[in-house]
This record gives structure tokens, sequence and C-alpha cells, in this order.
């Protein structure tokens, strides 16, 4: 019988020649990659690198989300970005998406303008083999790691600050999880709102290098160490430290769901390191069918990726095609009067006229 890997491409072939050369790899691991399907969370300095060295690896399908635009500060960092896309509010997302085309064309990439709740977390890695965290809060994470613990998808957790990086591969029922990892955090006061965080424009790389180079171990059926990696781009240097289940862990071995199906979504977050500067996450995407609901709020501009409305106390962006707007004012209450205004146009299919009812949800 003929193997299968014989029908692939042939420019697919050249274009991975120097790779099917490695014994630990050949035709047979090629083929392996291009089946294989992945869920890069994040579209940062760490989610990009990490999705981006992926699509160069083989990885037939990557599915990236993100709910931010790109900024300057992220040029820097960042293999994935344009300095036009910082003029052009280009979704991070999207620009990821853009990026993984251009290098190769063979890799399906499936991208959301969207955030990780837990709404809608465990749809996001349902159907793929692999998660990559690429995250910037713990809460965020912790909705992941108790996803993929559920579904018992392999997750790759990767943390950066300032020169430093923390990689660990977590293999449900086998390793331990991130809960295990941060046993002390209480949920309760959990900081679900991102921070400015000091970093090298090296670490990001390094860790997404430590990252995918798991990755590929996993994908390719090989056995990972019960580690943590712990990586200094200012020496170099990168250590490894054991790690065991936490056998009181309330996720990967008491089975317990602390956020998915127990907590709703935070709907109005502060950006950080942007003064007057929030996120609202609507109940549903938002498109050009919904421009004339919100016409009354006052003069709307649509763009490439948004839509820009001004009004007297505050200016909005709307990410287009996503459930994703930004706010800005200096007072939160007449943030919470905007989200609460056009989420009642949203939800009222009827009415286009724009107008506001009187009674609440």
């Amino acid at each position: 019988m003929t193997p299968e890997y014989f029908s692939i491409d042939p420019v697919l072939l050249e274009m991975f020649s120097r790779q099917i050369l490695m014994r630990e790899i050949g035709l047979e691991g090629l083929e392996k990659l291009r089946k294989s399907r992945v869920f890069v969370a994040g579209g940062g300095a760490l989610g990009s690198a990490s999705a981006i060295f992926m699509s160069r690896l083989g990885v037939g399908f990557i599915r990236i989300v993100d709910p931010d635009v790109v900024e300057l500060s992220n040029l820097p960092r960042t293999l994935a970005y344009k300095y036009e896309d910082v003029l052009r509010n280009t979704p991070k997302a999207y620009a990821v998406a853009r990026s993984i085309k251009e290098i190769s064309p063979f890799t399906e990439v499936d991208y959301k303008i969207d955030v990780i709740e837990t709404d809608n977390v465990l749809d996001f890695i349902k159907d793929v083999d692999l998660v990559l965290d690429g995250l910037d809060n713990l809460r965020s994470r912790f909705i992941l790691n108790e996803a993929a613990v559920q579904l018992r998808k392999p997750y790759i957790y990767g943390g950066v600050e300032e020169s430093y990086g923390v990689v660990m591969p977590i293999i449900p029922g086998e390793t331990a999880c991130l809960r295990c990892l941060y046993s002390s955090v209480d949920i309760e006061k959990i900081d679900e709102e991102r921070r400015v965080i000091p970093v090298s424009v090296l670490t990001p790389v390094a860790v997404a290098f430590v990252m995918t180079s798991l990755a590929l171990r996993i994908l390719l059926g090989r056995k990972i160490e019960k580690k943590i990696y712990y990586i200094d781009v200012s020496r170099p240097e990168i250590k490894t430290f054991d790690i065991e289940r936490n056998p009181q862990c309330p996720v990967c071995v008491k089975g317990l769901r602390e956020f998915i199906g127990v907590r709703s979504v935070s709907r109005i977050r502060a950006v950080s390191g942007a003064k007057d500067l929030y996120m609202i996450i609507l109940s549903k995407k938002f498109d050009d069918k919904d421009l004339d609901k919100i016409r009354s709020l006052g003069s709307v501009e649509k763009t490439e990726f948004e839509y820009k409305i001004e009004t007297e106390k505050v200016f909005i962006r709307l990410l287009r095609g996503s459930r994703i707007g930004f706010v800005r004012s200096r007072d939160i209450d007449s943030v919470r009067n905007i989200y609460e205004k056009i989420t009642r146009y949203l939800e009222d299919d009827k009415d286009t006229s724009g107008g506001i009812r009187d009674q609440q949800k």
C-alpha cells in the first residue's frame, strides 16, 4: 500500500525538505503535523510567536483568539505586526493570521476577535489536539486550564516578565495542572484585569521557542517530563524543576469546576496601561446589520476593522464582526450606561430605530 504521505503537495515537501531529513521528524512526522490542530490563546508577543513557530513547523490548523488591537508598544516584542497595523487599529488575531498565511498558505488559520471566557472556552478547544497559552492574566489562564483538564487536551502554559520566562507542559491525568502550580491563589480575589508587565524584547521569543519545542514533542507522540522550565535570557540559561500533581488540587484531582458553569462573564474591564479606557464584552457579535440600532448614540464612522462612535461623554470603538468594544471615558458610570444601551439594542431584533427602551433587562 502506498504511504499516505506520498500524496503531500510537492511544494509542501520542498518547503519542509530540511525538516523531513531530521530522523526524529521525517515524512511520517510531517504528516502528523499536517493533521494536527492547535489552539493559541492570546495574540500578543508570546502567543503570536508561538503561532508563527507552529506554522513554520508545518501544523495544518491553527486557531488564535485575542480581543485587542495592535498598539505601538507591541511592535518591538512581536513578530507578526507592522507599523501600519498601529495606524489601522488592526486586531491582533487578524494580524497574526495574516502573518501565518504570508509564511505558509498550507496552514489553515481560524482567528477570533474575542476573550477567553467561561461561555466560549470549551467551543474554542473542543476540536484541537493541543492548547498553547499566551495569555496575560491569571483568571483567563485558570479558565483555559480548567477547560483543558475537562476535555483532556494537552496544554502548555507560558509566562514572561522582564528577562525571565516560565513554561509548564500539562498533560491532563498525568502531570500537574496550572491550579496545582498556583494552589495558594484565592479565586474569590483573583485579579481579572491585566497589568503592564515589563519585559525584554527577547523573552517572549525565547519562551515561545521552549513552548513550541514541547508542543512538537506532544504532537509527534513523544513523552513529556513532569518539569517546569525556567528561562533567563539575560545570562542566557534554561533550568528545569520537577513538579508533581497536588493531591488536593480542586481541578485535576477532585474534578471541581471553579469557573466554567460557575462564574459569569465579566463584561466591563479596565484596559491596563491606558488611562480611562475600558473593554466591553457584548452578549453577541456586532456587524453591519446592527449599525442602524446605534446611530442615535452619536456620529458613526465605519473603518476597515471597527465602528467609531463619538458622544458628548464617551468615545466608543466596536470591533467589526466581534463582541468586543472599547470605551474611553473618565466616568465608569458612563461606560456602564453605554454598555447597557448597546446591549439592549442588540437584543431587540425588531427595533432598528436606535430608540432606547425604559425597561431594564
